[in-house]
């Protein structure tokens, strides 16, 4: 017999809805989102900024910010090196633990391709693992205009959260091009990026922080994204009383992002979570869930919902994809990553020994027998015997002379030559005096 009373049963489920969540954006692109979730004042969730570039971080609004790596950066950034990022990170573990300290979900938001987001995340994350927290990292693929060493170090870093995190979801920013008008201001560019992973991230823990009949656990969310982290789609679309299916449908279609639906048709996964005030009805989540199949004909899905009572009669549906890597992802995402398995302190090991030689398989060269004990007087007999041997074999060089045919003056032929003082001026110098040239 089950002797837990309905007050006890009542008092864990109202522990089972207090998870804590931290947030940590790393590096430039994740700090200002950061900032950005920060102003929305989430319960039960602490924001943390972490950069290595001083001034940046002072203009970032956060519960808790940490400059790492005062000794590999000094607080003035890393250049877009990596492994920069990577030994700032190192330098700060025990900071970090004492922020993350005793957190169940650990949401780090990061742009990778340049320095602190690619090479410090990784590390970040590490830390989050050894503290016991549910690790998801939300991160940016960088613009094609930043070139070829951008999207390489963004792979490689993808590859290294990919052995670490539980989940990760990668967001390309040339996906944005979809939904932003033609001449758009580059700040404007970047706050549009930043609201949009806000929003998802905002999604996320209103999905886990208030479950409903289907809950949506953290568990599902890494399930789905488990070996597909090449491409992602975060949408979410609201919708007023009175007709919500019909509605959303509408405005799905109309979203930008999902190119009139043909966004889905390689999604591989979809998760679905329903957010309302417990008003969702069957036919509702009949209707939206008949609607995606439509577009997402091969994709596995999760359904869910949540019960916020602050939606107050709206509907909002958030809508998260993912797709296979692609050859070119694959190739750098399949690769073994040196941060996988490997715990932090492992990790400083590493760095504070010294590089392997490179083993040299060439045969050990013959023992060469010493000069011969000689004074310089007969050192120097030697030295001249050896060059009367090698003149000897050239032989004496002697000036040969060439027998020019004579060629016409064409057109000049009638004209009369140049003579001053009995010599032909004509006639190369050196021929009319028999010069011999060396």
């Amino acid at each position: 017999m089950n002797n837990m009373t309905p007050d006890n049963v009542s008092e864990e489920a109202k522990q089972s809805k207090e998870l804590a969540f931290c947030v940590i954006g790393v590096g430039g692109a994740g700090c200002k989102v950061v900032s950005s979730m920060y102003e929305r004042g989430l319960s039960n969730a602490r924001m943390i900024a972490i950069d290595t570039d001083a001034t940046s971080l002072q203009g970032c609004q956060a519960h808790h910010r940490l400059l790492i790596g005062i000794n590999a950066t000094r607080g003035m950034g890393t250049g877009g090196d990596p492994e920069h990022g990577k030994l700032s990170a190192l330098e700060c573990t025990e900071e970090l633990r004492e922020l993350i300290g005793k957190t169940d979900i650990v949401f780090i938001l990061a742009g990778l391709g340049r320095g602190t987001g690619t090479g410090s995340s990784p590390i970040v994350a590490q830390v989050a693992k050894e503290a016991g927290a549910l690790t998801l990292c939300i991160a940016t693929m960088p613009f094609y205009y930043e070139g070829v060493r951008a999207k390489c170090q963004a792979l490689m870093g993808a590859r290294a959260l990919r052995g670490i995190a539980d989940g990760i979801i990668c967001i390309p920013n040339d996906l944005f091009k979809k939904i932003l008008p033609y001449g758009i201001k580059l700040n404007d560019n970047i706050r549009t990026v930043n609201s949009y992973l806000a929003d998802g991230v905002y999604d996320f823990w209103r999905i886990l922080s208030y479950p409903g009949e289907m809950s949506t656990t953290f568990g599902d969310l890494c399930s789905m994204l488990q070996g597909k982290h090449a491409k992602s789609l975060m949408i979410s679309i609201e919708v007023p009383q009175g007709g919500r299916a019909e509605k959303f449908c509408d405005e799905f279609l109309k979203h930008p992002l999902t190119d009139g639906g043909n966004a889905l048709a390689d999604a591989q996964s979809v998760l679905i979570n329903f957010i309302s005030n417990g008003d969702v009805t069957i036919d509702e989540v009949r209707g939206i869930m008949d609607f995606i199949k439509k577009y997402a004909k091969k994709a596995f899905f999760k359904v869910g919902d949540s019960m916020d009572p602050a939606m107050n009669g709206r509907l909002r549906v958030a809508v998260l994809t993912a797709s296979d890597a692609d050859a070119e992802y694959t190739a750098f995402i399949g690769r073994p990553t040196e941060y996988k398995d490997k715990s932090i302190d492992a990790l400083k090991i590493q760095l504070g020994q010294p590089e392997k030689e490179v083993q040299n398989n060439r045969p050990d060269p013959a023992i060469v027998p010493p000069p011969p004990n000689l004074t310089e007087e007969e050192m120097a007999k030697i030295y001249q015997q050896k060059a009367k041997g090698f003149e000897a074999k050239l032989g004496k060089l002697v000036q040969g002379s060439l027998n020019f045919e004579v060629v016409s003056h064409s057109r000049f032929e009638k004209t009369a030559p140049t003579v001053h003082k009995g010599e032909n001026l004509d006639i190369p110098t050196f021929i009319r005096k028999s010069i011999k040239l060396n």
